[in-house]
């Protein structure tokens, strides 16, 4: 019994809190079949210029007689570089 009645309120307990409705969600714009279309074939084309990019620079980085061991991960990472510059570049020229 003394427990109830030592009992205190706290006063953020009797605060009403009001919360705003708004949407959880955006509406659905469409894509446009060939933007699709047109993003898939960037994306191929940028893994098989990474694949020819590497085969060419490890072929330039064995036929100077580096070890394959140090060539191939090189070649790949210079590919990449290389790739991800060259649709930079792209980039650029599209927005200017």
């Amino acid at each position: 019994m003394s427990a109830q009645l030592n009992r205190q309120h706290r006063t953020d307990d009797f605060y009403d809190y009001q919360e705003t409705y708004e949407p959880n969600y955006t509406e659905y714009t469409g894509l446009s079949p060939q933007a699709i279309k047109l993003q898939e074939v960037l994306f191929f084309t940028k893994i098989s210029l990474f694949g020819v990019l590497t085969v060419l620079t490890s072929f330039v980085f064995l036929v100077t007689g580096l070890p394959a061991l140090i060539a191939l991960p090189v070649a790949a990472i210079v590919a990449l570089g290389a790739t991800l510059g060259i649709f930079k570049l792209i980039d650029l020229f599209k927005q200017g």
